[in-house]
């Protein structure tokens, strides 16, 4: 499993990504949740060259998420952003209404 790093103002975000085993055309991506802590598991269809894009380096910042992957809908853009799933977003958004 590869790792990258997305550096943020508040903190380092840390995404391990893989090749899937079903699908050459996805990865496979863990990230910690920022909301509950746990690690979570998206299978997207994503390139290492997206992910650097839009992560950036110390050194350059990344591009916007939306630009660097349109093609990706909005919870699996959120689950990269944050690391909440679909259901824990749905718990979450439940629980302020």
């Amino acid at each position: 499993m590869k790792t990258m790093i997305k550096y943020d103002v508040r903190r380092p975000v840390v995404i391990k990504y893989k090749p899937s085993t079903e699908n050459p055309n996805l990865l496979c991506i863990t990230r910690i949740s920022d909301a509950t802590g746990r690690d979570n598991t998206m299978e997207l269809p994503v390139t290492e060259d997206q992910l650097r894009n839009w992560l950036g380096t110390q050194d350059r910042p990344g591009q916007l998420i939306q630009v660097v992957m349109p093609h990706l809908s909005a919870e699996q853009r959120e689950f990269l952003i944050s690391g909440c799933n679909p259901e824990e977003w749905a718990r979450l958004v439940g629980e302020e209404k």
